[in-house]
């Protein structure tokens, strides 16, 4: 009776050491594979979930300049009572753009500066900060406002507001 229940309390012992081996087996497995554990017979690193590779950053740019390019094109624009054309355009995969107010100064082209397109956001600067531009666009005054708009879902009109010397008025654009 005393062998009998020795030989149990053993089977007991070895069958919970034999399920704690393959526990402590499955658990550094596992952490292994998701990165968790670093082999240190081995100078390879371990990929994170969360690392992102040259290819993904290639992916991302392209991405974003794929989803920048639905935007490019001719707007209709009002100010105020001013009314022209807005044209964003890219190149080099970066954008540009020019603004045009036929009823304001001399109806001349006037190139938009640090243009900015973040998912649906765009910014820009419209500015004449030189006498060559004061009179080639026939303004009575240097300036400098910064445009903040919105692009609609469709990409077809843009809202916002404009700053200027510390006050913001708003602004419109449709294709």
């Amino acid at each position: 009776m005393y062998l009998t229940r020795i030989m149990t309390i053993l089977t007991k012992f070895m069958f919970t050491t034999f399920l704690l081996c393959i526990s402590l087996f499955c658990l550094i497995s596992c952490s292994k594979s998701k990165g968790f554990l670093k082999d240190t017979k081995t100078d390879i690193p371990q990929k994170s979930d969360t690392a992102e590779t040259s290819v993904d950053k290639d992916l991302k740019v392209n991405s974003n300049v794929i989803e920048i390019k639905k935007y490019m094109g001719k707007y209709k624009i009002e100010v105020f009572v001013y009314k022209g054309i807005l044209d964003l355009n890219m190149k080099d995969d970066k954008p540009y753009g020019t603004i045009r107010f036929q009823n304001w100064g001399n109806g001349a082209v006037e190139y938009l500066k640090d243009i900015t397109i973040k998912g649906s956001k765009i910014s820009f600067i419209r500015s004449i900060t030189t006498p060559e531009e004061k009179k080639r666009i026939g303004s009575t005054r240097y300036l400098r406002q910064r445009f903040i708009g919105k692009f609609s879902k469709d990409g077809n009109s843009i809202y916002g507001y404009f700053e200027e010397r510390g006050s913001q008025s708003t602004w419109k654009a449709e294709r």
